[in-house]
């Protein structure tokens, strides 16, 4: 029985195996398939980028791999995973063009040439040491295609705006970090705004078929230049816990001049306040 159980974990894990292997990028050009020391990523050979990167001016992320490609008629099976980390700097020529792909940048920069697109069925998570700059011709961070979706928990991001290309179901989600882009959710993006996350840009688009939920817990910021917050909390566009905004939650938030943030339940007002108490005593 021992012996069989033994068995039985060995396969288990050769499987895993098999199922997840990597392929680490060497440096130099990301779009030549000789700088990965197990070929280029692909469904079950995960991409784990950890040093500096480019692509030549007219070439933008994965247009030469099936984890990504310049041709929107081209749609590559499915769940291709890219780990970006370890400081890397990643400059590219192009857009970033990421079809079908899960990608989680850490603690890395990425520098577009043109635009930042989010496309059919992946999955973008921007997390705490993360920078993306988008600062060409597009200057856009677009989340398109069914299923698709990005979520930013920290870092910094750059870029003329942050939305959709009209494309149904779509989501964005700001839960930490800072975004400083014109935000765009007028084509089909739900939008959901949490964490500690910091918005500022120079306008909010949307249409009747938007919902931004906001939490409750949120403690960070949105601030867009001479914007009515006071009218648009109660347009229906906005959301507070998923509820409408209306007379019997719209105290729960503050407006100051151009931001807005979320009032502190007393609970949590409590907390912070022992929270202000106790780093006193420490300093005392």
């Amino acid at each position: 029985m021992k012996n069989l159980t033994m068995l039985i974990c060995v396969l288990c894990l050769c499987v895993a195996g098999a199922a997840n292997a990597e392929t680490l990028f060497l440096g130099g050009d990301l779009s030549d398939a000789l700088n990965w020391d197990n070929g280029a990523p692909d469904v079950g050979n995960d991409g784990v980028i950890n040093v500096d990167g480019t692509t030549p001016a007219t070439i933008g992320w994965g247009q030469t791999f099936g984890w990504g490609t310049a041709t929107a008629s081209y749609a590559p099976a499915p769940g291709v995973v890219i780990t970006i980390g370890g400081g890397a700097v990643l400059n590219f020529g192009n857009d970033i063009t990421a079809f079908n792909c899960d990608v989680t940048i850490n603690n890395a920069t990425l520098n577009s040439g043109d635009d930042y697109y989010v496309s059919n069925n992946g999955h973008h998570v921007f997390n705490d040491g993360s920078s993306v700059v988008v600062t060409g011709a597009g200057n856009n961070i677009e989340i398109q295609g069914t299923n698709a979706s990005l979520t930013i928990n920290g870092g910094t991001h750059t870029a003329g705006h942050i939305g959709d290309q009209n494309k149904a179901g779509t989501v964005v989600n700001f839960l930490g970090g800072t975004s400083t882009a014109e935000t765009a959710f007028d084509l089909f993006t739900a939008a959901n705004i949490g964490g500690s996350a910091v918005l500022i840009g120079g306008g909010l688009a949307t249409d009747s078929s938007t919902i931004i939920d906001i939490a409750s817990t949120w403690t960070g910021s949105w601030t867009l230049t001479s914007y009515d917050w006071a009218t648009a909390l109660t347009s229906g566009v906005f959301r507070l816990d998923g509820a409408a905004i209306d007379g019997t939650n719209i105290g729960s938030f503050a407006i100051s001049g151009d931001t807005l943030t979320v009032v502190p339940e007393p609970a949590t007002m409590v907390l912070l306040g022992l929270g202000s108490l106790l780093g006193l005593r420490r300093k005392k």
